[in-house]
């Protein structure tokens, strides 16, 4: 820290900028990985709600499939037992005969087994026993014939005029046909995306990649597992392609209402998240950008602050120490150039008070002016000189704190100014207003605001109102209290205490400084003697005690009297 201290102002701005930017960076950074996750995450659940939505549609086709199918059923009552198959049903079946899901034909098999159509006995089949106990069925993968044509018996049962179940009819799906892939196409996203429908066993029954079909396709752990759990899910899993990962895809899985299968969907991770990824790539090379221009523009904006700060503190100082006759420089920019205008109107102002005060006359209005003059803007002056060199200790930790700080010395200058044209008008300064405890606030907040060191102020009862000219006086005394404290005595806390006791008004000026013994001082000092006159111009007293290492007191004794107090 000592040596970060011994640099120059310019570097030290640059290496807390630095280290402010980078920490800023940091935090964005943070904020936009948690962005990126949150985005990634949202991603994922909109795949499952994609799937969900398809194997939603899915389930319609195939729902509506076994509707037509128990519609076909419904239109015929078949006994194998006492006549076989009437001409009504197969008329019904030569009919429902056309292109569409059942592009294999139909099935229509007694309980028994034995097939009655297409041809009447030429074979046998298993009949599902879901079909048996009236209900329809889906099958998984089956080879037919000796072709060992793949496809997917749908069964319903077919019942008698009875209602008993005599049978059961299957619409038979071609797997070698499109029906199926037609229907998860549009889910093959990108150039990696591909879909799939699986049956219970984990094997591929239609898919947008055609060297998936009829295997357990290239996620075989990850659909065997869902289909198992009958679970709906989306994941990052591996591509596995001839025993091997090839790549790692984002897939999501939803198994159907109807039937044992599943839809499943997917791309490769690089594909769906590449969004995120340029994004990181962005918010990488944004920061590096913005870390560039704050740097340069912190170079030369150290400059820009530095160098007239330090010239108008070093004029603050002159003048506070009484050089009226340098002129101020003019800065660039809104508030230096405000504050070096401002300080050189008063410095102007100044020295206007300067020569009107030495022509005059009377020694008493000469001595009223120099107290007054030392006890309001000089204390006003030092303060601002204080709150400047404190602002350029901020300059490079805490701008805005020293611009602010810096406001407050311009509005403080302000007040200065208008003091001094009210000394030249031969007036009090304005600041009088108010009641007693209102106008040592004011004096207090000046002397917060100028030196930052604590002040107390504590009010007992309530003083009575006094007139303007008793009110400027107890000001005035406070105000050098105060400046002798934070001066002289290097004071840390101040307390200024006001009340009524019997017939006297008692005001305390409490510091916790150095303190001083009172009988090795002479007492010349100008601002002992001004604090003196003033108590005395209002009939009282003014003690001070003190001794080294313990603080000083300064006690203020004013008699009441009906004449001092004002009408409220």
């Amino acid at each position: 820290m000592r040596m970060v201290r011994r640099l120059p102002l310019r570097r030290r701005i640059m290496l807390l900028v630095a280290g402010g930017l980078g920490a800023t960076l940091v935090l964005v950074a943070l904020a936009g990985s948690g962005v990126i996750v949150q985005t990634t995450e949202r991603v994922l659940q909109e795949r499952l709600v994609m799937a969900r939505l398809s194997a939603a549609n899915l389930d319609e086709r195939l729902t509506a499939s076994v509707q037509r199918l128990d519609g076909i059923s419904a239109a015929f009552s078949w006994d194998p037992a006492s006549s076989g198959l009437s001409a009504e049903a197969t008329r019904v079946l030569r009919a429902s005969a056309v292109p569409g899901m059942f592009s294999g034909g139909f099935v229509v098999a007694d309980r028994n087994g034995r097939v009655h159509w297409p041809t009447i006995g030429a074979k046998t089949i298993d009949l599902p026993p879901a079909v048996l106990a009236g209900r329809p069925f889906i099958s998984d993968l089956l080879r037919e014939g000796p072709s060992a044509r793949p496809v997917v018996m749908m069964w319903v049962p077919v019942r008698d005029a009875r209602g008993a179940v005599t049978g059961g009819l299957a619409g038979v799906i071609d797997l070698r046909t499109d029906v199926l892939t037609d229907l998860i196409r549009p889910l093959a996203l990108g150039r990696t995306g591909h879909a799939v429908i699986v049956d219970a066993q984990g094997v591929v029954l239609a898919g947008t990649e055609a060297h998936e079909v009829f295997t357990r396709g290239d996620h075989p752990d990850f659909f065997g597992t869902l289909i198992r759990e009958q679970r709906a899910d989306v994941a990052h899993t591996p591509e596995i392609v001839d025993g091997r990962t090839k790549e790692h895809h984002v897939m999501a899985f939803v198994p159907l209402e109807t039937g044992r299968w599943g839809l499943g969907f997917g791309q490769a991770e690089w594909e769906v998240f590449l969004h995120e990824h340029h994004l990181r790539w962005r918010l990488l090379w944004l920061g590096l950008v913005v870390l560039a221009i704050g740097l340069l523009a912190a170079w030369w904006d150290a400059g820009v602050i530095a160098r007239p700060l330090l010239r108008l503190t070093a004029s603050a100082r002159a003048i506070a120490a009484g050089d009226l006759d340098t002129p101020v420089r003019a800065e660039s920019g809104y508030e230096l150039g405000l504050l070096a205008a401002t300080m050189e109107s008063m410095r102007a102002s100044l020295a206007r008070s300067r020569e009107q005060a030495q022509q005059l006359a009377v020694l008493e209005e000469r001595e009223r002016i120099a107290h007054d003059l030392h006890d309001s803007i000089v204390q006003s002056l030092y303060g601002i000189s204080l709150a400047l060199e404190h602002a350029q200790h901020l300059v490079p930790s805490r701008p805005s704190t020293a611009a602010s700080t810096i406001g407050r010395s311009i509005d403080a200058v302000t007040g200065v100014i208008q003091d001094i044209r009210a000394f030249v008008a031969g007036l009090h300064p304005h600041d009088g207003a108010g009641s007693l405890g209102e106008a040592l606030e004011r004096v207090v907040r000046e002397f917060r605001l100028n030196t930052l060191l604590p002040v107390d102020l504590v009010v007992h009862g309530s003083p009575p109102d006094l007139p303007i000219e008793d009110r400027m006086h107890l000001q005035l005394l406070v105000r050098e209290a105060l400046a002798n404290a934070a001066r002289h005595g290097g004071a840390s806390r101040v307390r200024v205490r006001v009340g009524v006791d019997g017939d006297l008004m008692r005001l305390t000026v409490a510091d916790d400084g150095r303190g001083f013994d009172p009988a090795a001082t002479s007492g010349d000092g100008l601002g002992l003697r001004t604090m003196v006159a003033r108590a005395g111009r209002l009939g009282g007293t003014c003690t001070v005690h003190s001794a080294p290492g313990q603080g000083a007191v300064v006690e203020v004794a004013i008699p009441m009297h009906p004449s001092r107090e004002v009408a409220r």
